[in-house]
């Protein structure tokens, strides 16, 4: 068969050849790009962590400092301060006693934590471990009990159980063995985390004390670039986001020592034991909505079940109680209204970020969300407002 020639054809090949090359060399170029981008984004953020951290620490700082700005203030122009000829200090003076007395708390509460609550844990823990040969024997007492209620043949389930156990301690052991390579790097993550916290705390006192300077320089910054009603709105949302994010932040926080307190206090008079391990446990997880009591619940009444059974019962029918009064009345009080959200974003937002960040997105992804849902609900009100368009979402429902 006589090979022809036909021009046409092999143009649209060389074309579809040289498209299909530049695809590719678009694509492994594209993703080099990508990768030593990502590369360089996270090598500034280690050398800015430090950086990051301080302006982490200044935002949580920052309510307090308010506080006890406004309550300085207020004490220098009381009745008693001009008795005693003492006269409102300047502004800087002000600041700087603010943020020292709001350290010195936060160092008294580190103190306490580490000289009071932390050895009671620590007693507990060790009591727990001293406890752990009876604690089995009583636990295959209970699969026993269990096999004989559900016909199971004896020595089945104690088995299986031993069995997971077994290979779970040498699961432990086998990894043990690679420990000891990785704790130089422990030791230096551990130094290097103390040098960034010191250097964190610097940077926050310097933000503090220089905040309206800050903003300011910001708000110059978008005024060269955005119209200034644009700005004012801006503005606007932000402190609406900030006002729901530390509400949340600071309400939650409030609420949880309220319940691990309460937990603490009602476990005394029923002689329940590790009472500062558990409270604590349900203290720390009630800071997380909804999973939160559900998570530090349930390996506390496992814990006590081990130990007595009916102190377990008792523990668990307490807990239930006090998941009620926080859930109906001190939640509610604490907390008020400041989310905006309703059940089910607030799930949605513990599932997405629980599910990217572990247990520290579970709990700020619902005031993260509930920013989001601030500025996109401003934003989209203001675009139906300048179509003379209703802005509340019961408008929209067909009935």
């Amino acid at each position: 068969m006589k090979f022809e020639w036909n021009k046409k054809y092999f143009i649209i090949s060389i074309y579809a050849f040289g498209v299909l090359s530049a695809a590719i060399l678009f694509y492994f170029g594209a993703s080099k790009l990508i990768e030593n981008l990502l590369t360089g984004i996270s090598l500034i953020f280690n050398i800015l962590k430090p950086i990051f951290y301080g302006l982490l620490v200044a935002y949580v700082m920052n309510p307090i400092i308010k506080i006890l700005e406004r309550l300085l203030r207020k004490f220098c122009n009381s009745r008693y301060a001009r008795k005693i000829k003492i006269k409102e200090p300047s502004k800087t003076v002000l600041r700087g006693l603010s943020i020292a007395i709001a350290w010195l708390i936060m160092l008294a509460l580190l103190t306490f934590m580490i000289s009071v609550i932390i050895p009671c844990i620590n007693t507990n823990i060790t009591k727990i471990s001293a406890n752990s040969d009876t604690y089995f024997q009583n636990f295959n007492k209970g699969i026993t009990k269990l096999e004989e209620i559900m016909q199971y043949p004896q020595g089945t389930l104690v088995n299986q159980i031993n069995s997971l156990i077994q290979n779970i301690e040498g699961l432990i052991a086998t990894s043990a063995q690679h420990v000891l390579p990785h704790i130089f790097n422990l030791t230096k993550q551990i130094t290097t985390g103390v040098i960034n916290a010191f250097i964190a705390i610097i940077i926050s006192i310097y933000f503090l004390f220089s905040k309206e300077l800050f903003c300011a320089q910001m708000k110059k910054m978008l005024s060269a670039f955005v119209r200034s009603e644009k700005i004012d709105k801006l503005f606007a949302i932000g402190r609406e986001v900030n006002l729901v994010f530390n509400n949340f932040l600071f309400g939650k926080l409030l609420d949880s020592l309220i319940i691990g307190v309460l937990c603490y206090l009602g476990m005394l008079p029923w002689k329940i034991p590790y009472a500062v391990l558990i409270s604590s446990i349900v203290g720390i997880t009630n800071i997380i909505p909804y999973f939160g009591p559900f998570i530090g619940a349930v390996p506390c009444i496992i814990i006590l079940l081990l130990e007595n059974p009916t102190k377990a019962l008792i523990f668990t029918i307490f807990i239930l109680i006090l998941q009620q009064i926080d859930g109906n009345i001190i939640g509610p009080k604490v907390l008020g209204e400041t989310i905006g959200l309703n059940s089910f974003w607030v799930m949605f937002s513990i599932i997405l970020f629980g599910g990217l960040f572990g247990v520290v997105g579970m709990f700020l992804g619902v005031p993260i969300f509930a920013a989001f849902y601030v500025f996109f609900k401003r934003m989209i009100e203001d675009k139906l407002a300048k179509k003379t368009m209703p802005t509340e979402t019961s408008a929209y429902i067909n009935e």
